[in-house]
C-alpha cells in the first residue's frame, strides 16, 4: 500500500512564521527542533488576558483605580465605553477561536488539507508561477500586502491607546504603557492568527476557479477538434467526457479536504465581526458621540464589513460561477453521440455538484451573493429594531 508524500511548503512556513504563527505540519522534513509553540501561548495569553481584562471593564459603571490599574483604553469613549468594550470582546473571541483551530490542526490531520495553498508561496524565482499562471510580481506583492496589513495591526491598536495618555492621572501612566505593550500585540494576533488568513482563503478560491476553467477550456478545446471529423466514434467522445467528468472531481474533492479547516475559520471570522459591526451601526446611527470617533468608527466599521462580511461571500459567488460554466459545458454533452453510461454518470454528477450533495462540497464556499443579501437585510433588520425601540 502506498503512502501519499505530504508536501513541504518552507516558503509558507516563513510567511506564517512572520505572523506570528508556526505550524509543524507544513515542512513535514524538518526536526521537531524547528517548531516554535511559544507562538501559540503567546496568543493564547494575550487573548485570555485581554478578555479578562474586558469582562472587568463591561462590569465597572464608573471609574476607579482598577480602571486605570488595568489599563482601561475605553474611558476617552465616554458614554460608549461599553459598546466599545463589546466590540473588541467580539474580535478577540473571534481570534481565540481561530488560534484553537489552528493548534488542533497540528494533531489533527483531517484539518491539515488546506496548507496546498502553500504552493502560491513557492516557485518565486521563475518570471510566471506554474500552478496560479501569474507572473510571480503577483505573487510577491500580493505577500507585502499582507506583511503590511499585519503591521498596520500593531500601529493601529498604538492608536487605539493614544487618547488615554492624554487623560490617565500621572500616577497611573505606567500601567497604561505596559497595556500598550500587551494592546500592541493583540492587534497583531488578532490580524495574524485571524483576519490575516481571509486573504489565504481568498487565494485558494483564485486558485481552484483557475483549476476550473482549465478543466472547461480543455473540455472545450477537445469536443470541438473531435467534433470536426465527420466520423466520431461514440467511445471516443464518452472518453473525452469521462475525463472531464474525474478531473473536475479531483478538483471538487481536494476542495471538500480544505473545507475541514475554512469552515471553522469563517464562521469565527464572520461571528465575531457581524456582532462588531452591528453595535458600530448602532453608535454611529444612534448615539450622539465627538466627531472624531464617529469618524473611527466608520472607517473602522468599513475594515470589519470588508473582512468578515463582504468578500468571503463574493468570493463564494466566484468559485460557483466557475463550477455552474463547467457543468453548463457538460450538459451540452448529453445532446452529443456519448454512451448511455456516460450520460447517466453526468446526471449523476449533475445532482451532486448542482444540488450540492457532494460530499458537503459547498460548505467551504456556501458564501454566495444570496447569503450576502441575508446578512445585509440582517443589518437593516437590527437597524429597524433599533429605530422602533428608541421611538418609544
Amino acid at each position: 500500500m502506498m503512502v501519499k508524500r505530504q508536501l513541504s511548503y518552507s516558503g509558507f512556513r516563513r510567511y506564517l512564521n512572520y505572523q506570528l504563527v508556526d505550524l509543524n505540519y507544513l515542512t513535514p522534513n524538518k526536526l521537531a527542533t524547528d517548531y516554535h509553540p511559544w507562538r501559540f501561548y503567546l496568543a493564547f495569553f494575550i487573548c485570555i488576558v485581554n478578555q479578562i481584562k474586558l469582562s472587568i471593564i463591561f462590569c465597572q459603571n464608573e471609574v476607579t483605580n482598577l480602571s486605570y490599574y488595568i489599563g482601561d483604553i475605553t474611558l476617552p469613549a465616554g458614554k460608549t465605553k461599553k459598546h466599545l468594550t463589546l466590540i473588541y470582546s467580539s474580535w478577540i473571541i473571534g481570534t481565540f477561536m481561530c488560534t484553537v483551530t489552528l493548534y488542533r490542526s497540528q494533531y489533527t490531520p483531517r484539518l491539515q488539507k488546506w496548507i496546498d495553498i502553500g504552493i502560491i508561496f513557492e516557485h518565486l524565482s521563475t518570471r510566471v508561477h506554474p500552478i496560479s499562471r501569474l507572473p510571480t510580481i503577483v505573487h510577491k506583492y500580493f505577500i507585502r500586502f499582507c506583511f503590511s496589513v499585519f503591521c498596520s495591526a500593531g500601529f493601529s491598536a498604538i492608536l487605539i491607546c493614544l487618547p488615554s495618555f492624554f487623560i490617565y492621572p500621572h500616577q497611573f501612566l505606567i500601567y497604561i504603557w505596559i497595556w500598550l505593550f500587551i494592546t500592541f500585540l493583540a492587534g497583531l494576533i488578532i490580524v495574524g492568527h485571524g483576519c490575516g488568513f481571509g486573504p489565504l482563503y481568498a487565494a485558494q478560491i483564485y486558485l481552484f476557479g483557475a483549476k476550473m476553467s482549465n478543466h472547461t477550456s480543455s473540455l472545450i478545446q477537445r469536443l470541438n477538434f473531435v467534433l470536426a471529423y465527420r466520423r466520431i466514434k461514440k467511445t471516443h467522445l464518452s472518453s473525452i467526457v469521462y475525463r472531464s467528468v474525474q478531473s473536475s472531481t479531483s478538483v471538487l474533492r481536494e476542495l471538500v479536504e480544505g473545507y475541514h479547516f475554512w469552515i471553522h475559520y469563517n464562521q469565527a471570522i464572520f461571528l465575531a465581526t457581524f456582532i462588531a459591526q452591528s453595535i458600530v451601526l448602532y453608535l454611529i446611527c444612534f448615539v450622539d458621540i465627538p466627531k472624531f470617533l464617529r469618524l473611527a468608527l466608520i472607517v473602522l466599521g468599513f475594515i470589519n464589513w470588508i473582512t468578515g462580511l463582504s468578500i468571503h461571500f463574493f468570493l463564494g459567488a466566484y468559485g460557483q460561477r466557475k463550477i455552474g460554466q463547467h457543468c453548463s459545458k457538460l450538459r451540452r454533452t448529453l445532446y452529443l453521440n456519448i454512451s448511455n453510461q456516460m450520460k447517466l454518470r453526468l446526471v449523476n454528477y449533475f445532482e451532486h455538484v448542482e444540488s450540492r450533495y457532494f460530499f458537503s462540497i459547498f460548505g467551504s464556499i456556501n458564501y454566495s451573493l444570496y447569503h450576502f443579501l441575508l446578512v445585509v437585510l440582517e443589518n437593516a433588520t437590527n437597524l429597524l429594531l433599533l429605530i422602533t425601540t428608541l421611538g418609544k
